[in-house]
């Protein structure tokens, strides 16, 4: 058992559909929290090319067990698995915010909580801020601060005032318009129509969100009020082209009240080359964790959501910013909601979330997995914690990992290998290696894509281009798994 309280894998134990994560070749944790005493939380480091997705991410995911909130960083993932997954019984969609004319629905502002008088949340409100408007500056946060409260202003008042079309991101862009002069100089003491809009609010409703927090940036000077408009704007530019209308006004959005309940698998199809859309992207993080944890603490009585949901962050570090997140990871695991998190180093993350809150997010996880890899902060922490030279950690065999367990000792095995996992004839595995594709190439199995509908004869749509896996026969009388 290598010193884990965990039990080595076999085709017959994943056939009994046991709750397990695959940590390395034969080694498994239950996700049963009340056996191991451990959150479910896992961080995976490794740099290109280590194995982080290939032999963590989508031999978990072919466990078929839990809801999965994915990220897809090459939009690969979803051609691979969305097939098996609904023959496993799931409901499988993509968000894609890399192609969002071919994305399913998602409007941030449904996700804005309301009470039973219709009165929306005011918290999430500034989270929905606080993510569109990160402080990038820690140093001197004045500035994206100031933006904050500006955007908090524009999206309270279309919850509250607006018609119920124009509370999308589409009409947040509209009415920030709003807040620029029609002239590039205008006379001392011109009003923008946004100032004028907001006056008339303060007289007739001198309480509401909107006013309040406009109030706040009315006492600046209009050169302030200027620079503070045109940091949000920075930040805000990204989303204002046609393709978001589509994404936000979709009738097909996306129901994560139901994750709780019965199985998703939801494709984050995220670009990573263009960050343009990176907070959009945030803020459905953190909504999501959100909506799921008050899901939990006021739709169940055991406070804990019946399904377990897990979220996939792969390539966490590179885009991941969601506020507060050192503070969810720490609160996640009494609802049943777990995160794996995939880095390249511990370095990105204190870039990122900065060294205090990068600790807390580290010792949320009970399991790390390290592929290896050459940075030596990275390499550091490795080492003092399996307690051998930093000079033998660097020079880690390619297909071994260290494995770290809270409450267990650390041991280097061999990584996960896919092809050992008794599903694995049952996905359309894209990235294969050379030597396999060779083989399938010589034994007629992988037609070769040219990527030019009319040369290779199949229809252009999104997902043609997957080539299948050649037809694994099954033992005679057996039958697919999931037909």
């Amino acid at each position: 058992m290598k010193n884990f309280d965990t039990k080595e894998i076999t085709g017959a134990a994943l056939n009994a559909n046991s709750s397990v994560r695959l940590l390395a070749d034969g080694i498994c944790i239950s996700n049963d929290t009340t056996q191991t005493h451990l959150n479910n939380n896992d961080l995976i480091i490794g740099p290109p090319g280590s194995g982080k997705t290939r032999n963590y991410c989508k031999p978990n995911i072919m466990q078929a067990e839990e809801s999965m909130i994915i990220t897809d960083t090459k939009g690969v993932l979803y051609g691979e698995m969305a097939e098996y997954l609904t023959k496993a019984g799931y409901i499988v969609e993509c968000l894609d915010f890399d192609d969002v004319s071919h994305s399913c629905g998602y409007n941030p502002f449904e996700y804005i909580r309301r009470s039973s008088d219709g009165k929306f949340n005011e918290r999430d409100v500034l989270t929905m801020a606080a993510t569109l408007v990160p402080v990038k500056n820690q140093k001197d946060p004045y500035w994206e601060r100031s933006s904050q409260v500006l955007l908090q202003s524009i999206i309270s008042f279309l919850l509250e005032f607006a018609e119920e079309e124009d509370c999308t991101v589409q009409g947040m862009m509209r009415l920030f318009r709003e807040t620029s002069m029609d002239t590039g100089n205008p006379p001392m003491g011109v009003k923008t129509h946004y100032h004028q809009i907001m006056e008339k609010l303060e007289k007739e409703h001198p309480n509401c969100f909107a006013a309040k927090q406009f109030r706040m940036m009315d006492c600046a000077a209009e050169r302030t009020f200027s620079c503070v408009r045109s940091i949000c704007a920075s930040h805000l530019a990204g989303f204002d082209f046609d393709g978001i209308e589509h994404m936000t006004e979709e009738q097909n959005s996306i129901d994560l009240r139901d994750f709780g309940r019965r199985k998703h698998a939801l494709f984050v199809n995220v670009s990573d080359t263009d960050r343009s859309l990176d907070p959009l992207i945030n803020l459905f993080y953190a909504q999501a964790i959100h909506l799921l944890c008050y899901e939990a603490d006021h739709t169940y009585v055991t406070h804990r959501l019946p399904r377990a949901v897990r979220f996939y962050f792969d390539d966490f570090a590179a885009n991941t910013l969601i506020p507060d997140f050192d503070k969810l990871i720490s609160v996640i695991r009494s609802r049943n909601i777990a995160f794996s998190i995939v880095l390249q180093s511990i370095s990105q993350v204190e870039q990122l979330y900065g060294a205090p809150a990068a600790t807390t997010i580290l010792n949320g996880c009970d399991t790390l997995i390290y592929l290896g890899g050459q940075d030596v902060q990275t390499g550091d922490l490795i080492a003092r914690k399996a307690n051998r030279p930093l000079g033998e950690i660097l020079a880690m065999p390619l297909d071994k990992e260290y494995l770290f367990v809270r409450g267990q000792k650390p041991v280097m095995t061999a990584k996960c290998d896919i092809r050992k996992h008794p599903k694995y004839a049952y996905i359309h595995e894209v990235n294969l290696e050379n030597t396999e594709a060779e083989e399938i190439l010589r034994e007629g199995g992988l037609p070769f894509y040219t990527g030019d509908p009319a040369v290779d004869g199949i229809e252009d749509t999104k997902w043609n281009w997957v080539p299948k896996k050649k037809e694994v026969p099954l033992p005679e009388g057996e039958e697919h798994p999931f037909e």
